[in-house]
């Protein structure tokens, strides 16, 4: 095993830090990118009219 003095410990906190950043990072754009695609199938079935709907207007119009 390495001795205390052997181990760089500034560089090793400082890779880690990075390393995490990183992921952080990489966890954000997964997570916009989820919210992105729930948010845009939401749009879709909202403006799917229902049958229910298209039934009632073409019953009542006309003579």
């Amino acid at each position: 095993m390495d001795s205390f003095k052997d181990i760089n410990l500034g560089s090793n906190l400082l890779s880690i830090a990075i390393a995490a950043g990183f992921l952080a990072f990489l966890i954000l754009i997964l997570r916009t990118f989820i919210i992105g695609i729930n948010s845009f199938f939401q749009k879709v079935t909202l403006n799917k009219p229902k049958d229910n709907e298209t039934n009632k207007h073409t019953k009542s119009e006309g003579f």
